[in-house]
């Protein structure tokens, strides 16, 4: 493990809860975010400073995020699970004020703790939350960004109750 004094770190400076290992076998990066905001892309060969730095902010306030996830062959764009139970939409290199938070979608209750794309509808984007609701949405190319959209919500009801188990 390396560390960096925090004086002088362009690192984390908060509890990192989200990190994804993403590239290809030649060029490969490990992204995290820390609860304050902070992305950080590394490189692996070097893991004393970031190769890039990001603070994300949404409605003016760090996007505290607890998952990340990125779609299949995808380095630039990632989704984010956060604790205001959003899903935020993350494009990393952009053109000018394009990077950052470029989307967010709200209906959960509470945090989200995972969100995962499916591997044989690759579009489809499945969030983990500890509101018990499972809102489904798929991503769309459209011309360079990607679009984040709404397919349908539903609430779970306890198994056991459903099912009659008792445990």
């Amino acid at each position: 493990m390396q560390r960096t004094p925090l004086v002088t770190s362009k690192g984390h400076t908060h509890p990192v809860y989200a990190l994804q290992q993403v590239g290809t076998v030649n060029a490969t990066n490990l992204v995290s975010v820390s609860t304050d905001g902070k992305l950080c892309v590394w490189n692996l060969n070097m893991l004393v400073h970031p190769q890039e730095t990001l603070d994300l902010k949404k409605a003016n306030k760090e996007l505290v995020v607890h998952t990340l996830a990125f779609p299949p062959n995808e380095t630039n764009v990632l989704w984010a699970g956060s604790e205001d139970g959003g899903i935020s939409q993350i494009q990393i290199h952009g053109a000018g004020s394009k990077n950052g938070v470029v989307d967010s979608l709200e209906g959960h209750e509470g945090p989200v703790l995972g969100v995962f794309f499916c591997g044989v509808f690759a579009a489809l984007l499945l969030p983990l939350s500890l509101s018990l609701s499972l809102p489904l949405s798929f991503s769309a190319q459209e011309g360079v960004g990607v679009i984040l959209r709404r397919v349908a919500f539903s609430t779970f009801r306890r198994v056991d109750e459903e099912s009659g188990w008792n445990g």
